[in-house]
């Protein structure tokens, strides 16, 4: 069998997922014509999928003695480097890639994943940027832009962005949600609802909007709808804190201090020592004149820890306690 013949069905195995029989072709192709390009790229490609990325990068970058320029050589060489966490080399690679050949959708998509990943978000925008000069109608990549605007806090961009998504394809629940969180961000807080709501009819469960339902609907002063809303989150996903922590802020502002109180206490049965919630039921209990029971919390927090003192006489709500006796006496 030709070297040729070999390559073939190296590339035909490697199609069928057939990874280490395509490898062994590759390798015997190789023995033949050691700079053969469609042998050096597709083994390093199978090295890739195995997921053994040094050994990916070593038959890769045989390929670039003779092909240095090569974009597919230096695009795989960039994810290898990414997948081993060498962001240096990754960023590197697949810039030389993208210089190469401006039009290498995947290498300008490798480097907007790793810039977001690290953070890095106008860098990340400009590489999905890119990304759209040459695919200018891909609802997931202008959702994905959007994002990068979000996390840059450039809300009326990532709004942009988020539009441009829904209106390619107007039945993908997380860009309405995006957008919404945008507008949320942005203090537009009743086109924050209204595109939760979208998201919503296409995803009745849809724990980000109907958290971001109620957290709107909180900051516009509608407390009995907020309280809707986190209690739906709360029955569907009982693990969610900030639902909880939410939904009993909801009630302390609407004077339901019996819903706010029989949420803390709710979440003490997951989380009996948390001292953030067990200060919150205080401050709940005093407002309810139930003084014997802040008292009862006090001494818990005191006694676990004893620097809970100071904590306790530095919250504002507390001072008028600080002159009873029994409070004195335990806060001394």
């Amino acid at each position: 069998m030709t070297h040729e013949k070999m390559i073939e069905k190296g590339m035909n195995l490697l199609s069928k997922n057939r990874i280490e029989e395509a490898i062994r072709e590759f390798k015997a192709a190789l023995n033949i014509d050691p700079s053969n390009y469609e042998g050096l790229l597709n083994i390093g490609i199978a090295y890739g999928r195995l997921g053994n990325h040094q050994e990916a990068i070593v038959w890769l970058k045989k390929l670039l003695n003779s092909f240095p320029d090569d974009a597919k050589t230096l695009f795989n060489i960039g994810i290898g480097y990414r997948e081993l966490g060498n962001i240096e080399n990754a960023i590197e690679y697949s810039k030389r890639s993208v210089n190469s050949n401006p039009l290498n959708l995947d290498a300008w998509l490798n480097l907007a994943i790793i810039y977001f990943q690290q953070q890095e978000y106008e860098s990340a925008a400009g590489a999905f940027e890119k990304v759209l000069v040459i695919k200018p109608e891909d609802e997931k990549i202008w959702e994905s832009l959007g994002l990068c605007y979000l996390k840059w806090n450039k809300y009326n961009k990532a709004i942009e962005s988020f539009t441009k998504s829904i209106n390619f394809e107007h039945v993908r629940p997380t860009a309405w949600n995006n957008r919404g969180k945008a507008y949320q961000e942005n203090k537009q807080y009743s086109e924050a609802i209204n595109d939760y709501k979208e998201a919503l009819k296409l995803r009745p469960d849809y724990s980000y909007s109907l958290m971001g339902s109620g957290v709107s609907n909180l900051l516009l002063g509608n407390f009995t709808e907020a309280i809707k809303f986190f209690k739906k989150v709360t029955k569907l996903y009982p693990e969610e804190l900030s639902a909880w922590t939410e939904l009993a802020t909801a009630y302390e502002l609407n004077e339901n201090f019996q819903g706010a109180r029989d949420t803390y206490l709710e979440l003490l049965k997951s989380q009996p020592d948390n001292e953030m919630i067990l200060l919150e039921l205080a401050n709940i209990h005093l407002k309810l004149n139930e003084e014997k029971k802040v008292l009862k919390i006090f001494s818990k927090l005191i006694s676990v820890t004893p620097e809970n003192k100071e904590i306790i006489r530095s919250i504002p709500a507390f001072k008028e306690l600080m002159h009873k006796k029994e409070f004195k006496s335990l806060l001394k």
